[in-house]
Protein backbone atom coordinates (compact mmCIF):
# COMPACT_ATOMS: atom_id res chain seq x y z
CA UNK A 1 0.00 0.00 0.00
CA UNK A 2 1.43 3.13 -1.50
CA UNK A 3 0.40 6.09 1.00
CA UNK A 4 -0.19 8.94 -0.52
CA UNK A 5 1.89 11.45 1.46
CA UNK A 6 5.25 9.83 -0.16
CA UNK A 7 4.93 11.14 -3.56
CA UNK A 8 6.27 14.33 -3.02
CA UNK A 9 9.61 12.29 -2.00
CA UNK A 10 9.16 9.91 -4.46
CA UNK A 11 9.50 12.86 -6.99
CA UNK A 12 12.44 14.63 -5.28
CA UNK A 13 14.43 10.89 -5.41
CA UNK A 14 13.20 10.25 -8.84
CA UNK A 15 11.70 7.16 -7.97
CA UNK A 16 9.42 5.45 -10.81
CA UNK A 17 5.92 4.46 -10.02
CA UNK A 18 5.06 1.30 -12.56
CA UNK A 19 1.68 0.45 -11.57
CA UNK A 20 0.89 -2.83 -13.50
CA UNK A 21 -2.47 -1.75 -13.45
CA UNK A 22 -3.15 -4.65 -16.26
CA UNK A 23 -2.70 -6.92 -13.96
CA UNK A 24 -5.69 -6.48 -11.82
CA UNK A 25 -8.13 -4.99 -14.50
CA UNK A 26 -9.07 -8.10 -15.28
CA UNK A 27 -9.98 -9.63 -12.59
CA UNK A 28 -11.77 -6.88 -11.04
CA UNK A 29 -15.13 -7.69 -11.53
CA UNK A 30 -14.59 -10.85 -9.18
CA UNK A 31 -12.67 -8.57 -6.82
CA UNK A 32 -15.73 -6.82 -6.24
CA UNK A 33 -17.70 -9.54 -5.62
CA UNK A 34 -15.83 -11.19 -3.34
CA UNK A 35 -15.55 -11.30 0.18
CA UNK A 36 -12.97 -9.29 1.86
CA UNK A 37 -10.00 -11.47 3.43
CA UNK A 38 -8.84 -10.77 6.67
CA UNK A 39 -5.62 -10.55 5.72
CA UNK A 40 -3.54 -7.60 4.06
CA UNK A 41 -3.57 -8.77 0.76
CA UNK A 42 -7.45 -9.51 0.96
CA UNK A 43 -7.76 -6.45 2.33
CA UNK A 44 -6.18 -3.92 -0.55
CA UNK A 45 -7.56 -6.57 -2.87
CA UNK A 46 -11.55 -5.69 -1.67
CA UNK A 47 -10.80 -1.84 -0.92
CA UNK A 48 -6.80 -1.01 -2.21
CA UNK A 49 -7.42 -2.02 -5.63
CA UNK A 50 -10.19 0.47 -6.01
CA UNK A 51 -8.19 3.04 -4.92
CA UNK A 52 -5.47 2.34 -7.36
CA UNK A 53 -6.30 4.93 -10.17
CA UNK A 54 -6.63 7.52 -7.91
CA UNK A 55 -3.11 6.87 -6.47
CA UNK A 56 -1.56 6.48 -10.09
CA UNK A 57 -3.46 10.11 -11.13
CA UNK A 58 -1.68 11.42 -7.71
CA UNK A 59 1.34 10.27 -8.41
CA UNK A 60 1.57 11.76 -11.75
CA UNK A 61 0.21 15.04 -10.44
CA UNK A 62 3.14 15.00 -7.46
CA UNK A 63 5.47 15.11 -10.58
CA UNK A 64 6.41 11.17 -9.99
CA UNK A 65 7.71 9.34 -13.39
CA UNK A 66 5.23 7.07 -14.35
CA UNK A 67 6.55 3.93 -16.51
CA UNK A 68 3.98 1.40 -18.13
CA UNK A 69 4.03 -2.27 -16.76
CA UNK A 70 3.03 -5.94 -17.66
CA UNK A 71 4.31 -7.99 -15.79
CA UNK A 72 6.06 -9.43 -18.49
CA UNK A 73 2.54 -10.76 -20.47
CA UNK A 74 3.61 -9.59 -24.10
CA UNK A 75 1.26 -7.78 -26.68
CA UNK A 76 -0.57 -5.82 -24.06
CA UNK A 77 1.03 -2.84 -23.15
CA UNK A 78 -1.24 -1.03 -24.75
CA UNK A 79 -4.03 -2.06 -22.57
CA UNK A 80 -1.41 -0.61 -19.84
CA UNK A 81 -1.46 2.63 -21.59
CA UNK A 82 -5.21 2.63 -21.69
CA UNK A 83 -5.33 1.58 -17.93
CA UNK A 84 -3.13 4.75 -16.83
CA UNK A 85 -4.81 7.37 -19.62
CA UNK A 86 -8.36 6.39 -17.89
CA UNK A 87 -6.86 6.78 -14.36
CA UNK A 88 -5.71 10.54 -15.51
CA UNK A 89 -2.41 10.10 -16.88
CA UNK A 90 -1.85 12.24 -20.56
CA UNK A 91 -1.45 10.27 -23.24
CA UNK A 92 1.80 11.32 -23.84
CA UNK A 93 3.04 10.80 -20.33
CA UNK A 94 1.17 7.18 -20.90
CA UNK A 95 2.83 6.14 -23.95
CA UNK A 96 5.86 7.73 -22.81
CA UNK A 97 6.55 5.29 -19.53
CA UNK A 98 5.74 2.56 -22.51
CA UNK A 99 8.57 3.86 -24.32
CA UNK A 100 10.99 6.36 -24.61
CA UNK A 101 10.85 7.71 -20.84
CA UNK A 102 11.34 4.18 -19.87
CA UNK A 103 14.05 3.12 -21.66
CA UNK A 104 16.04 6.43 -20.39
CA UNK A 105 15.06 6.01 -16.49
CA UNK A 106 16.86 2.24 -17.29
CA UNK A 107 19.92 3.36 -18.49
CA UNK A 108 19.25 2.89 -22.17
CA UNK A 109 19.94 5.33 -25.27
CA UNK A 110 17.65 6.63 -27.92
CA UNK A 111 18.43 5.98 -31.60
CA UNK A 112 22.21 6.54 -32.17
CA UNK A 113 23.46 6.69 -35.77
CA UNK A 114 24.48 3.57 -37.15
CA UNK A 115 23.13 1.22 -34.68
CA UNK A 116 20.23 -1.79 -35.05
CA UNK A 117 16.94 0.26 -34.13
CA UNK A 118 13.54 -1.12 -32.88
CA UNK A 119 10.60 0.87 -33.93
CA UNK A 120 7.29 1.46 -34.14
CA UNK A 121 5.43 4.09 -36.45
CA UNK A 122 1.98 4.60 -36.76
CA UNK A 123 -0.19 6.95 -39.27
CA UNK A 124 -1.30 9.15 -36.05
CA UNK A 125 0.72 10.82 -33.18
CA UNK A 126 0.18 7.69 -30.46
CA UNK A 127 0.99 10.73 -27.74
CA UNK A 128 -2.61 11.94 -29.09
CA UNK A 129 -4.48 9.03 -30.19
CA UNK A 130 -2.87 6.35 -27.85
CA UNK A 131 -5.87 4.29 -29.39
CA UNK A 132 -3.53 3.41 -32.61
CA UNK A 133 -1.00 1.64 -30.49
CA UNK A 134 -2.87 -1.55 -31.48
CA UNK A 135 -2.87 -0.84 -35.22
CA UNK A 136 1.28 -0.09 -36.00
CA UNK A 137 2.05 1.29 -39.37
CA UNK A 138 5.27 -0.35 -39.58
CA UNK A 139 7.32 -2.29 -37.28
CA UNK A 140 11.04 -2.62 -37.84
CA UNK A 141 13.42 -4.84 -35.32
CA UNK A 142 16.61 -4.95 -35.02
CA UNK A 143 17.38 -2.80 -38.33
CA UNK A 144 15.21 -4.92 -40.26
CA UNK A 145 11.53 -4.52 -41.29
CA UNK A 146 8.76 -7.13 -39.79
CA UNK A 147 5.48 -5.43 -40.53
Amino acid sequence: HLRLDLLDRMAAQGTALVPTMIAFSSIKTGLRKQAPDNDAWGRWRSVGFERHPNLVRCAYEAGVTILAGTDGAAGIIADEVDCLVAAGVPGDVAVGGASWVARSWLGFGGLEDGALADIVAYDEDPRVHPEVLRRPARIVLRGRVVG
